[in-house]
């Protein structure tokens, strides 16, 4: 994951969400319009089997998955299932 830090990477307790990246705290709203934001959210919100693929297989299943189902808004792909995916 390179500079990204899991969840796990902070405490010892199994959680349901110790795979995904820590997102920093950003103190103003501002912040959070970023590429590095989204990034961290759109990749946590990923199936964790589309997670583990290796980067070309990831990056044409993520792109086709996108192509196919056309989301207009952030709000609609972060509540998004990924159940086909």
């Amino acid at each position: 994951m390179g500079r990204y830090a899991s969840n796990r990477q902070f405490h010892e307790y199994n959680t349901r969400r110790g795979s995904d990246i820590r997102l920093n705290y950003l103190r103003l709203l501002k912040s959070m319009d970023g590429v590095n934001y989204y990034a961290i959210k759109f990749f946590n919100v990923l199936p964790s089997n589309v997670r583990q693929l290796p980067f070309a297989h990831f990056k044409s299943s993520v792109k086709n998955y996108l192509i196919s189902k056309a989301f207009y808004t952030i709000d609609e792909f972060l509540v998004n299932d990924f159940i086909d995916m």
